[in-house]
């Protein structure tokens, strides 16, 4: 009678058995995901607790996702402080830098590691949806 073949079983520290299959298919994972954060497309989210990449947390930028909803709010905010903003809207690196500030966090979810080219697909996300209007090249203002 046959077993078929056996699997390799790997330890983890916890001590739970992961099969060399699992550990393949998580590999991947995080390398499609760490591809699709180059491109703009997902954001890691940094855990303010924890500083390893372990068990990261990845958000698709969409035009509903919460990233999209913060540049929405610094946007609104920068526009609303500031006379210069609120009349040549604001530039994509002004907008960068606030929202990785860690200071300036208002949210649960720590965007330090935004790229700036997920910036630029939040923001082109933001403008598809009429939220926001380029003024000029990279400067942004909300519609609202």
């Amino acid at each position: 009678m046959s077993e078929g073949p056996r699997k390799k079983h790997i330890l983890t520290t916890e001590n739970t058995p992961v099969t060399a299959e699992s550990e393949q298919i998580s590999a991947i994972k995080t390398a499609l995901l760490n591809l699709e954060a180059t491109r703009g497309w997902v954001v890691q989210l940094v855990n303010p607790n924890f500083e390893t990449s372990d068990n990261a947390n990845f958000e698709i930028v969409t035009n509903h996702s919460p990233l999209s909803k913060h540049v929405l709010s610094v946007l609104r905010d920068a526009c609303l402080k500031s006379q210069q903003n609120s009349e040549r809207g604001c530039h994509l690196m002004y907008l960068l830098d606030r929202i990785q500030d860690p200071e300036l966090q208002r949210w649960t979810k720590s965007y330090r590691s935004v790229t700036k080219l997920a910036l630029t697909r939040a923001l082109e996300c933001l403008m598809i949806n009429s939220d926001i209007i380029e003024i000029t090249n990279q400067r942004y203002m909300p519609l609202d």
